[in-house]
């Protein structure tokens, strides 16, 4: 397993080509388009990645990087080589996009078939997309086979303060279009960044709808609103989960890179673990830290 590295190597060495072929998982951030080279060398190294992340925009890496290994494999079949390499990218069923998508991201992955004949978008069953405040695009439509997909609440605009009058639903969640009826989606998180959660009261501040205790628990203590938060979500739908995620002390690199270390559960883990144990929102305080109001 890998978490990458922010450094960018600007030759393969002999080393380098040895260890690629164990690498799991992957993060990978450029730094521009000048390091697109660099970025596409290792991508096309880590053939064997089963999760990666990357920025958005280097889905047309990705995309490059599969060309050249199905051009590699065909030249070889041509060639009649006897055990032509066919499982680059085969492996690879879980994506994460660091920062907001766009539809036009995707257009180069549309219809791109690996060596084995599969198409490549068919085989991913994980998305998660840490950032929707500029775009709030989901590409859940093309992934036919996606059973996990996770997205930053507080990007989304809902207001979940005011839906319920006695009991009863007067406003829906608000989620990209189409997910809730995709038809092998098992499983929505939503996840809570915890900084903005405890350093923007806005977020916790009851609406005009909302009066008496319920206003006072919503606007004073983040616990219990984040696990109102939680109730809510689940009487819209069942397979919703809400999470904090990053937690405050911790950053969405370092997260994800502990989780694929093994050093701690994974966004579906947690999300799994706190639906079975009731532990939603462990850790924050019952009322604002007032260092923290703007």
């Amino acid at each position: 397993m890998s978490s990458g590295s922010t450094a960018s190597p600007h030759m393969r060495t002999p080393a380098f080509d040895s260890w690629s072929p164990l690498v799991r998982k992957l993060w990978i951030q450029s730094s521009g388009l000048s390091n697109s080279a660099n970025e596409q060398l290792l991508l096309s190294a880590f053939h064997g990645v089963h999760h990666v992340a990357l920025l958005s925009a280097s889905l047309r890496m990705l995309a490059s990087s599969i060309h050249t290994h199905v051009a590699r494999h065909q030249r070889q079949l041509v060639e009649g080589q006897s055990n032509p390499s066919s499982d680059a990218f085969t492996h690879l069923h879980s994506i994460t996009l660091i920062t907001n998508t766009f539809r036009y991201e995707w257009h180069f992955l549309l219809g791109l078939r690996l060596c084995n004949g599969s198409e490549f978008l068919k085989n991913i069953t994980h998305l998660r997309i840490h950032n929707m405040t500029v775009s709030a695009y989901c590409p859940h439509n093309l992934l036919t086979s996606l059973t996990h997909l996770a997205l930053p609440y507080l990007d989304l605009g809902n207001d979940f303060s005011c839906v319920q009058d006695r009991g009863a639903l007067v406003r829906p969640l608000r989620l990209p279009e189409g997910i809730i009826k995709h038809p092998s989606l098992r499983v929505v998180v939503l996840t809570v960044d915890e900084r903005k959660w405890l350093d923007n009261p806005y977020y916790q501040t009851s609406r005009p709808n909302a009066s008496g205790d319920s206003a006072k628990v919503a606007a004073g203590s983040p616990r219990e609103s984040f696990r109102k938060l939680v109730q809510w979500t689940q009487k819209c739908d069942k397979r919703i989960h809400v999470v904090l995620s990053p937690r405050s002390d911790t950053n969405p690199c370092q997260e994800w890179a502990d989780a694929a270390r093994g050093c701690a559960p994974s966004v579906w883990e947690v999300a799994a673990k706190e639906r079975m144990d009731g532990s939603h929102g462990a850790g924050l305080p019952e009322v604002f830290p007032k260092r923290r109001y703007r």
